[in-house]
């Protein structure tokens, strides 16, 4: 080998090892993509030349870097190889590459990765310390071709994001340089090499090929600084265990924090709270009954209960915030499926509290400040956004209301004789699996929560991650996301994951998860933390919550 070839260790992240993090670049080239205006996820792509093998003048696709010799290469395209080495997180982003490095913003200045009709490749050199057998795990945006040592691998050209552990491959290195080429036409791909836990070999034998120094990174930026400090910073208050502090007092400690974080609350006004039984509609399982309540300023928080007939009561209740992307009147049923491409797999099951309450189950739901009957605003900008930076101008938090909301639908519901106070569990997706675990950190009204598709790390939200909704000011560094499931112990708690989301992933989930369980194990509650995944995109699992909420309330 050449004398300038260098070596860095694969990347770490989210307690996962092995994340191929350096990529040589070539393309573009013309796809000949036939334009869907409005696919549903996982429809295929049509591309005119997605099998043409843009390396005949070597002899082949198949040849590609069967050796590392740079100068060979006279293609006909702007990107003869370039270097593009992941940063912050273990996915190459043609579109992260324009913001992290000048030299890629200009050689990327005509590229719209969102509309783009061409193909390019991307390659990864491994070198191996000896053979051993590894499982690569990987996708690419919109699916990819893979050649692993110069042999076709696998083929998907389908519509998705870049989905964390999706295709796994049982795959044999050998000892010394190992070439992963894919061929994308989309925003990148993230790749693991898993060893396996039980494997003699290591992940420490594994050492990825730089043929080129670093690019220079942006330094004039305001996004780029941002992230650059996020990425240094540590939690600094989640429970340490090492004797100074009892789990219970570090709980008590940090849940004050906590309160402080979210701020104030609304000034309290007569008739704050009561509520109006406006109509009621009585379905085969169940009567359906919609409220109005009493909020701050004589406004009106509309919600939904779901009281299942006595014959298929089993006595639980569940308190279902919606998220972001979802209409309130979706859960029960209401205007399904949404309009649209769809981004779910098989039957809709956007209607999970409708489905809950046909299984026996009171459910509850409301309309969160920003969405739906409570959206009175009509520009493109963000609702959820535009309302938390109103309320931070004077010293009030988005999320402090949205649970102050969700009181008062518990209220309500403790109020009702099929009601029973010490069998009420709060569950939701998304946006309303963040406030889910928000509502079971604050206090102890609920019994038992359910988190779907909505953990991510507050890392994770430093990169523009999450919502207004969602996110807690000053919560991070001090705590992270494990430290709100900490707060919940020895309460009952799921976190669960689709397998097929690409908006959050198991990666990051079964971390965050990890870390609670540890204190779920010295709180005397090992079995009150539960996590699974599930063969669904970023969708409800109604079977796994039944199961759950069956046990737990």
């Amino acid at each position: 080998m050449e004398n300038n070839i260098s070596y860095r260790p694969l990347m770490e992240w989210a307690g996962k090892t092995g994340f191929i993090n350096d990529w040589y670049l070539c393309g573009p080239f013309e796809s000949g993509l036939e334009k869907n205006p409005n696919p549903d996820l996982f429809d295929l792509k049509n591309s005119l030349y997605w099998e043409k093998d843009e390396f005949t003048s070597i002899g082949g696709v198949e040849h590609v870097f069967e050796k590392v010799d740079l100068g060979k290469y006279k293609l006909e395209c702007d990107w003869q190889w370039e270097y593009a080495p992941c940063l912050f997180y273990p996915e190459l982003q043609l579109s992260s590459l324009k913001e992290y490095f000048p030299d890629w913003e200009s050689k990327l200045k005509d590229v719209n990765t969102s509309q783009w009709t061409k193909k390019y490749y991307a390659l990864s050199l491994i070198e191996s310390s000896a053979d051993m057998d590894v499982t690569l795990k990987f996708c690419g945006w919109d699916g990819c071709r893979l050649w692993v040592n110069g042999k076709l691998s696998f083929e998907d050209h389908s519509f998705h994001h870049s989905i964390y552990e999706k295709e796994s491959l049982t795959i044999q290195l050998k000892k010394g340089v190992n070439r992963f080429l894919f061929q994308l036409d989309r925003d990148g791909v993230v790749a693991r090499i898993d060893v396996g836990e039980d494997s003699k070999s290591s992940v420490d034998e594994l050492k990825s090929i730089c043929l080129s120094e670093m690019p220079e990174e942006r330094t004039v930026s305001t996004f780029h600084q941002i992230r650059t400090y996020s990425s240094r910073l540590k939690v600094s208050d989640s429970f340490k265990n090492d004797g100074n502090e009892t789990f219970q007092n570090w709980q008590n400690r940090m849940r004050d924090y906590y309160h402080t974080c979210l701020g104030p609350y609304l000034k309290i006004e007569e008739g704050f709270g009561d509520f109006e039984l406006v109509k009621s509609h009585e379905y085969e399982k169940y009567i359906e009954n919609y409220y109005h309540i009493k909020t701050e300023n004589n406004n009106i928080l509309p919600c939904y209960v779901l009281i299942p007939k006595p014959e298929f009561f089993n006595g639980r209740t569940i308190l279902y915030p919606h998220g972001h992307a979802s209409r309130f009147a979706h859960l029960i049923g209401k205007n399904i499926p949404p309009p649209g491409p769809k981004m779910w797999l098989g039957e809709y099951t956007g209607n999970f509290a409708q489905v809950m309450a046909e299984k026996g189950y009171v459910t509850a739901i409301f309309c969160e400040r920003g969405f739906e009957d409570r959206k009175d605003h009509f520009s493109n900008v963000d609702a959820c956004n535009k309302a938390h930076r109103m309320l931070m101008a004077m010293g009030l938090r988005l999320p402090r209301l949205h649970l102050g909301d969700i009181h008062l639908l518990y209220d309500l519901l403790v109020s009702l004789d099929q009601v029973d106070r010490n069998r009420i569990g709060i569950s939701g997706l998304s946006g309303g699996a963040t406030l889910s675990y928000l509502a079971g950190a604050y206090d102890e009204r609920f019994k038992a929560m359910a988190v779907y598709c909505g953990t991510c790390s507050y890392y994770d939200y430093s990169f523009e991650g999450g919502c207004g909704l969602q996110v807690v000011d000053g919560w991070f560094p001090k705590g992270d996301t494990s430290d709100f499931f900490s707060l919940i112990a020895p309460r009952a708690v799921l976190i669960a994951q689709g397998k097929l989301d690409s908006t959050f992933n198991v990666v990051r989930t079964k971390q965050i998860y990890d870390q609670a369980s540890k204190n779920y194990q010295i709180a005397g509650s090992p079995d009150k933390i539960q996590y699974v995944d599930y063969d669904l995109a970023h969708e409800y699992n109604v079977e796994i919550a039944d199961n759950f909420f069956s046990k737990e309330l």
